[in-house]
Order: structure tokens, then C-alpha cells, then sequence
């Protein structure tokens, strides 16, 4: 699916749960990402809905995504301003890797912010999309001496 991926540390990157983005790598000075989805069906909600994942997972998934660019690009807290959703015309499997291409563009970088837009898709193994977002965002800088890498080898 990706070239080199790297295993994503979403806890260290203090994400709150669930985290659905498993490997993933950044292009595009950071800007762009392109990674793994996983939905697995022993968590609660999908395994509830006979493994069927729904818009409020794929949206986990795509923000998990938003929160390793944000930190590459120097960010710390985030917040969606605006959030629109298209989902696809198939249904979203669960216990199947899934790839999830996400980036950002319009970024205004301020002295203390960053302010832009974010999209993400959620693609199948036939490069189909299955759900997309489209988000205006939010990012408090980092403050000094927290670490700004947190994808891992």
C-alpha cells in the first residue's frame, strides 16, 4: 500500500482514543499523508453492528490522520471548524486494511496558529473511495521542547 510505511505512536502523540490509523507516511513536506486503516470488529461499535463501520469511525480514522500532520507541521491542540462528510457508495469493511490518503492546503501559519483546510479519503483496495472529509481547521502551535516527530521506524 505505502512505499515505507511507519508504525504511527498516536498515544504518544497524545490522541485520544480509538485509533484507527496503523502505519502511515508523510510526503509533501509533511502535508500530505498516505496510511493504513484498520477497523477491527472486536471493537465494540462495529462488532455491534455486525462489522459494519460507520461515518464515526472513519471519521476517527481521518482525524487520527489530521492529528500526525498537524504535528509534523509544528501544530498542538486541534480543532475541526467545519466538517462536511461524503460517504462512498459501498459499505466500509471492518478487519480489512484500508488506505487513507489525507492533506492539508490553505494553511495560513500565524505567530501562535495554524488555520486551514483538510481533506481525507478512505479508499479500498481497488482505490475506491469508501468515505470522504472535508474539514476547516484549527492548530495551536507547539509550545517549546515538545517533541515534533512522532511517527516511528
Amino acid at each position: 500500500m505505502v512505499a515505507s510505511p511507519h508504525a504511527v505512536d498516536l498515544q504518544a502523540l497524545g490522541v485520544p482514543p480509538p485509533h484507527f490509523l496503523r502505519r502511515a507516511e508523510l510526503l509533501d513536506g509533511g502535508r500530505t499523508l498516505v496510511g493504513e486503516v484498520f477497523f477491527p470488529s472486536s471493537y465494540e461499535a462495529i462488532g455491534a453492528r455486525h462489522s459494519r463501520v460507520n461515518i464515526a469511525e472513519s471519521l476517527h480514522a481521518a482525524w487520527n490522520a489530521a492529528h500526525v500532520i498537524a504535528n509534523a507541521l509544528g501544530g498542538g491542540e486541534l480543532r475541526a471548524r467545519r466538517v462536511t462528510i461524503t460517504p462512498g457508495r459501498r459499505p466500509i469493511p471492518a478487519d480489512s486494511p484500508l488506505q487513507l490518503v489525507a492533506h492539508v492546503h490553505n494553511v495560513i501559519d500565524r505567530e501562535r496558529d495554524y488555520a486551514g483546510k483538510y481533506n481525507a479519503e478512505l479508499r479500498d483496495g481497488h482505490s475506491r473511495t469508501l468515505f470522504r472529509a472535508d474539514v476547516d481547521f484549527w492548530a495551536r502551535k507547539h509550545q517549546e521542547g515538545r517533541p515534533s516527530n512522532l511517527i516511528s521506524d
